[in-house]
């Protein structure tokens, strides 16, 4: 369900805690989108920021397939699976998203002995581990879900709804309100420190802004399951935990 909020009223609630100070209304439309920018790539693939592939239809002999115009927005992969379509019910092969496969000139594989594929943005392909082998009466495609790139916020869509549900509104205005004050220089913005160990300490309205996205990241993870299995905690144990690294 997308928000009922809009930028302008994001702006609104936050102009009440820095009223003192002037900014032209280019610098918070900037800040705008660089606050919506932050959450959609967080390191969630947020439910609201994916859409769905495409079919692609496999070819004998090939390895990388174009990307329908439709998905022209993609951002990153998130599922990938490639389906036998000459059986009923089809058949699924889901595939692991490798960051970086190299091309593959000398092997072959039938659709159920592929394991990973991956997204090169430069050319706009998905790439298999190998080039199929699809040979009549097999016909099979690729589908899967992607994170889209976020629509830019600008003057023109000052007024328009934000992409995601009201509930992550709070999260939007208290990122805002940390750029702003920010812009504004001042002391309330907060700051981080990063540890040898790699952790991150956060202060003033930083520290606040990313408590309330880790928080929100958490409940939105709720499709994940269990962080541990048996018999290191048992199945019963609420989540209470959250393994991803904070930044």
């Amino acid at each position: 369900m997308a928000s009922t909020y809009t930028p302008t009223e994001a702006l609104a609630v936050c102009e009440t805690f820095i009223r003192q100070m002037a900014l032209a209304a280019a610098t918070t439309t900037i800040q705008l989108d660089m606050v919506n920018s932050f959450i959609w790539i967080y390191k969630i693939d947020w439910p609201w920021t994916q859409a769905d592939l495409t079919a692609i239809t496999m070819v004998d002999n090939t390895q990388d397939y174009s990307l329908a115009l439709a998905n022209a927005d993609m951002y990153r992969l998130v599922h990938v699976r490639i389906n036998q379509t000459n059986v009923t019910p089809n058949q699924q092969n889901p595939l692991d998203i490798a960051e970086w496969l190299e091309p593959n000139f000398v092997e072959k594989k039938s659709w159920e002995a592929f394991k990973t594929c991956c997204w090169i943005p430069s050319t706009s392909k998905l790439r298999l581990d190998a080039a199929a082998a699809i040979t009549s009466p097999v016909t099979c495609t690729i589908t899967g879900e992607y994170q889209k790139n976020p629509t830019k916020i600008v003057t023109a869509n000052l007024g328009t709804a934000l992409p995601f549900p009201d509930q992550y509104f709070e999260v939007f205005t208290e990122g805002l309100l940390y750029r702003l004050y920010k812009v504004c220089n001042d002391e309330r913005a907060g700051t981080v420190v990063v540890a040898k160990n790699g952790n991150r300490q956060y202060s003033g309205q930083l520290g606040v802004f990313m408590e309330k996205l880790q928080s929100a990241a958490e409940a939105d993870d709720y499709g994940n399951g269990q962080a541990f299995r048996f018999p290191s905690d048992p199945l019963g144990l609420g989540r209470g935990y959250w393994p991803g690294t904070i930044f």
